[in-house]
């Protein structure tokens, strides 16, 4: 029940930091004044005075100074209340201080300081005026409750029918309850200046933090941009060779053209060679749609999109975007899983981390041998890719996933590939794992969380 009550006490319109802070406290202390004023009143009359068999006879003027004072706190406390609700948070707490500031004066001055010496609401409003509106509403405070006990003073001065000769009588005391309300005054003056200051230093290292985090983000962009153009380089080559060939047949069938014109096929033949012609360009020129398409697409895709990935898809548009990038020498293995098998990632980001794997691979293998794939289930979904190259020192291990961190020459590669994986994989729940065998080669496992399956209604990221 605190939980619904605090939070729809802190659902208010308010944008200053440090008065949404302390919105809810106000809320509660309004609250307060307006039920155990009325409340206290009651309680005095009825029961109170009754028990000491009737009230003290103040006179009418008294006694309606009173309950004006009272009422006038009732009133503004639930008005105060309302201009909260309202985002009015400045307005509240200048409604609620300034009745208190006026009860108080009038209160004293009509009582006198024989009557009520220490008045427990010249402490609440001190308190008050620190925390809700700072060191000028503090001091101002002070002046009203100074003002105040002089009136009082002067008040039962003028009562005592001798002014003159009773005027040390009636203000002996103000210097040392004036000390008193000195001290207590600088001392809520230095604490409002703490808390304030802590409360702006907080929202600067707050606002420093999220500009932090807005750079980092930009930087990581950056970077996998940077990094998708160079697999885009990277793929270039295989597709080329690919859209060569497509060319090549593009050509063949061309050339069917040249046959027909030039008579060297039977006559009955010549429409239907055109015609098989022409739908052969037709395919072969899907194909190389196709080819870059792929390429196009790739280096299109947003990033930073988490989806549900089914791995066994993956397996299938696997090959050949990595036969792209991996010479004839090397030869390509890939090991799909038997059924569908659902993790959250970004698809980008993993494509990413699947052509820095191999790029690495192939860089150890420039001789040729084997890389390969394997997806496996279990208590988490482990992508392993091994390759048959030179290994990996073990104190080198300890360092790759660091950035910019690389054993290649200069301008062969930039230490970002294995630090970007390993943090595409943190920043999902999973890990990366590298074990090596120097002269032997390498495995690389990225190790990920399970993912429900996804609805039907889902859709599910499988495409290159």
């Amino acid at each position: 029940m605190w939980k619904s009550l605090k939070g729809w006490l802190a659902s208010v319109p308010i944008a200053d930091p440090i008065e949404r802070k302390s919105a809810v406290f106000l809320q509660l202390v309004l609250a307060y004044e307006g039920l155990f004023v009325p409340f206290n009143k009651i309680y005095r009359r009825w029961f109170v005075d009754s028990a000491l068999g009737g009230a003290p006879d103040y006179g009418n003027y008294a006694i309606l100074v009173d309950n004006l004072t009272d009422a006038g706190i009732t009133v503004a406390a639930w008005v105060a209340f309302a201009l909260v609700r309202r985002g009015n948070f400045r307005g509240a707490s200048i409604t609620i201080l300034a009745t208190m500031w006026c009860s108080m004066l009038l209160a004293y001055a009509t009582f006198g300081y024989a009557v009520m010496p220490t008045d427990e609401t010249a402490m609440e409003v001190l308190v008050l005026a620190t925390l809700l509106l700072g060191k000028r509403a503090l001091w101002t405070t002070f002046g009203v409750i100074c003002g105040s006990l002089l009136l009082a003073m002067t008040r039962d001065a003028i009562a005592s029918g001798d002014w003159s000769a009773n005027f040390w009588r009636s203000y002996n005391e103000f210097p040392s309850v004036g000390a008193s309300y000195v001290a207590i005054t600088l001392f809520l003056n230095q604490l409002n200046y703490s808390l304030r200051s802590a409360l702006s230093e907080s929202e600067a290292r707050g606002r420093a933090l999220r500009q932090e985090v807005a750079a980092r983000e930009r930087s990581q962009a950056a970077l996998l941009h940077t990094r998708k153009l160079e697999a885009v380089g990277q793929l270039a080559s295989g597709v080329a060779h690919d859209f060569n060939n497509v060319l090549g047949v593009i050509q063949g069938y061309a050339r069917e053209r040249f046959r027909v014109m030039t008579g060297r096929a039977s006559q009955g033949d010549d429409v239907e060679r055109l015609q098989d012609a022409l739908e052969g360009i037709e395919e072969a020129a899907d194909r190389g749609a196709a080819v870059t398409g792929r390429l196009l697409g790739f280096s299109r895709r947003d990033t930073g999109a988490v989806e549900v990935v089914d791995l066994a898809a993956v397996c299938a548009s696997l090959t050949t975007m990595l036969r792209q990038l991996l010479p004839p020498g090397v030869r390509l293995q890939v090991a799909p899983p038997s059924q569908p098998l659902f993790v959250r990632v970004d698809r980008n980001e993993l494509d990413l981390a699947f052509l820095d794997i191999a790029s690495n691979a192939r860089d150890a293998m420039p001789r040729g041998g084997c890389f390969s794939v394997t997806v496996t289930g279990g208590a988490c979904v482990t992508i392993q890719c091994s390759d048959t190259g030179t290994g990996i020192e073990p104190s080198v291990i300890e360092r790759v996933t660091e950035p910019f961190f690389t054993t290649k020459g200069r301008g062969q590669g930039t230490g970002l590939g294995l630090s970007t994986v390993y943090g595409m994989l943190r920043r999902v729940g999973g890990d990366l794992r590298i074990t090596s065998v120097p002269g032997q080669g390498t495995t690389i496992a990225m190790i990920l969380p399970h993912a429900d399956e996804p609805d039907d209604q889902v859709s599910v990221a499988t495409s290159m």
